[in-house]
């Protein structure tokens, strides 16, 4: 299968030294009706399927490719149902130039986070955009499909958007048929701490999941930096830290250098709170100090039948 790049040559992200106000009220919301989309209910409700298509591309920034690091420990998660997963993706944004991939994370009722520059392949259009929750593979997609209603766009720099789903054809939402992750107040998320990234990589088998480990090498504003590998199709991919919740969503890197995500800090809680009611933040307060390094139960189930990623070499020859 040929399998390309999203690329969106014009967003930057802003390395932010201190907190930015950010007004959530100026965030920029797309409906389908807002662009003449209008449909019937059963088309509303008709469970889309993944295109297997052979113009499909995983979805990238230009000025900020995702990028293999000498910290190569790629894993490939079978159980893709189990806990912190579940919420965990697939995404196919259908355009003029072809079919695009990329990741996201279900959190809310019939909310997931993703990218700006995923959700500016949809042209305007919701709709355009796919969500597969838990998907295993092309062919297996656990908890169905969903089609795009709405898209809310982060005002700030941060590369930061919500999508809000139709409910299915069976009348249930994406958040009904996967338990939402929840979210750290990241009130205790420093530098050198353990994380994983989660997500749909472009050079991987077509909606295969796959987790990446790594540290955190630098926080700053809404910019988190990290020494874990990463490919197109990663894009929207949560990050997780070892409560297994999560704290940024990443959106890509610098060549030979770092990963890089939208580290949710306040600013960007205050707009996910406004515009995503029902969203759950863990209190760090809380916590569990004896939690250790990613030893969940989930994630330890998973290694016993992960792939590694050197065992799965994909000649996919438009991947970045």
């Amino acid at each position: 299968m040929k399998v390309k790049f999203f690329t969106a040559s014009s967003l930057l992200i802003a390395t932010l030294t201190s907190a930015t106000l950010i007004n959530p009220a100026h965030a920029e919301t797309t409906s389908s009706t807002d662009n003449h989309q209008q449909t019937t209910q059963s088309q509303q409700q008709k469970t889309p399927k993944i295109d297997k298509g052979n113009n499909v591309k995983p979805v990238e920034k230009k000025e900020r490719a995702n990028v293999i690091l000498p910290n190569n420990d790629r894993h490939q998660i079978n159980d893709t149902t189990l806990g912190h997963y579940a919420p965990v993706t697939f995404v196919q944004v259908q355009s003029n130039e072809g079919t695009f991939i990329a990741s996201g994370v279900v959190v809310g009722k019939d909310k997931f986070l993703t990218n700006k520059h995923v959700v500016d392949a949809t042209h305007g259009n919701p709709r355009a955009l796919k969500a597969f929750p838990s998907a295993v593979n092309q062919n297996n997609y656990p908890n169905g499909g969903f089609t795009g209603e709405q898209i809310t766009k982060y005002p700030g720099n941060a590369d930061l958007a919500i999508v809000k789903f139709s409910p299915n054809d069976k009348n249930q939402n994406i958040g009904e048929v996967v338990t939402p992750a929840t979210l750290s107040d990241n009130a205790d998320t420093n530098q050198n701490q353990p994380i994983t990234v989660t997500g749909y990589p472009g050079d991987k088998p077509l909606a295969t999941m796959w987790e990446s480990r790594g540290k955190i090498t630098q926080i700053q504003g809404e910019d988190m930096h990290y020494d874990l590998s990463t490919t197109g199709g990663n894009s929207g991919s949560p990050v997780f830290n070892s409560r297994n919740e999560v704290i940024g969503i990443h959106w890509g890197g610098a060549a030979n250098s770092y990963n890089g995500a939208v580290f949710i800090n306040k600013d960007v809680q205050n707009f996910l709170k406004q515009n995503i009611e029902d969203i759950h933040f863990s209190n760090s307060d809380n916590n569990d100090d004896n939690d250790n390094n990613n030893g969940t139960d989930d994630n330890n189930n998973n290694n016993n039948n992960n792939t590694n990623d050197d065992d799965n070499n994909y000649d996919n020859p438009d991947a970045a």
